[in-house]
């Protein structure tokens, strides 16, 4: 299906608008035309959509049927680096809130402009991203994702910078990658890739941000409940392992040797009778 996150929608309200050929979920402020997220779904995939729920003017989430398990998926629109402390500590706190709400059990997903730089500094490590140093919204997203266990998905693939860059200033000289799309770390095989668009018109200063995603299962077989157990297959460039596992075979062999010889002595008695 095709999802697309949409931040500064600036309409009033919240709720529904459909069109001819898609459907744009909204959560905006009710009376100033400033800010508002939402989501544009395609018609064809409106089937897919469980449910929405807007929160306010910088949060919501919609519910995605998958194929073997649901997402939840959080659209953002964090405040710019010159605002006080406590309107990012209070969107932080409400995000913490809105994740908390998600099923338990579903692939959680937030995305969105987080106006957040995140720097390649060491305790950063595994969120290093395209710049040197954080700035204070990109220490606390790092904080936030260190607490959900969740990762940068424009981090771990191997792209150009060009290609991580999300927002252009009006003159063409700075360059952020500012927009981030993270997911739960035990479900980030899901990611098939991420990277920027430079060449859609979205009419913004921001670049189109694109992932795609896979539902993956695991392939490992239970039993009774529990995962069956890999063979440690590297031991086996130990010389005494090697050994000891040759004599394993070699006893193995001689006792079902003689395993064979005792049964076909017990049939040689029974044609006799």
């Amino acid at each position: 299906m095709d999802l697309v996150a949409l931040q500064e929608i600036r309409w009033l309200g919240n709720g529904t608008l459909e069109k001819k050929n898609c459907v744009i979920f909204y959560s905006c402020k009710p009376v100033r035309h400033v800010l508002g997220v939402g989501y544009y779904v395609d018609s064809r995939s409106l089937q897919s959509i469980l449910h929405f729920v807007p929160g306010n003017d910088r949060l919501c989430w919609i519910r995605v049927c998958g194929k073997f398990i649901n997402y939840s998926i959080i659209n953002t629109h964090a405040p710019t680096e010159d605002k006080d402390d406590e309107e990012k500590d209070n969107f932080y706190l409400e995000l913490e809130t809105v994740y908390s709400q998600c099923p338990k059990h579903d692939i959680k997903m937030v995305l969105g402009d987080f106006n957040s730089k995140v720097g390649k500094e060491e305790n950063n490590y595994p969120y290093a991203g395209l710049h040197e140093e954080c700035n204070g919204n990109g220490y606390k997203l790092v904080q936030f994702a260190a607490a959900t266990d969740m990762i940068f998905g424009g981090t771990i693939f191997t792209h150009k910078n060009i290609h991580k860059v999300t927002w252009r200033s009006p003159d063409g000289v700075t360059m952020n990658q500012i927009d981030h799309i993270l997911i739960q770390r035990k479900h980030s095989s899901d990611l098939r890739d991420v990277r920027c668009k430079q060449g859609v018109n979205v009419d913004s200063d921001h670049h189109l941000v694109m992932t795609k995603i896979q539902a993956r299962i695991s392939m490992n077989k239970m039993h009774r409940g529990q995962r069956v157990q890999k063979y440690n297959v590297q031991s086996l460039e130990n010389r005494e392992v090697q050994w000891a596992f040759r004599n394993k075979i070699v006893e193995l062999n001689e006792s079902t040797s003689a395993d064979e010889e005792s049964q076909k002595g017990i049939k040689k008695t029974i044609v006799c009778m």
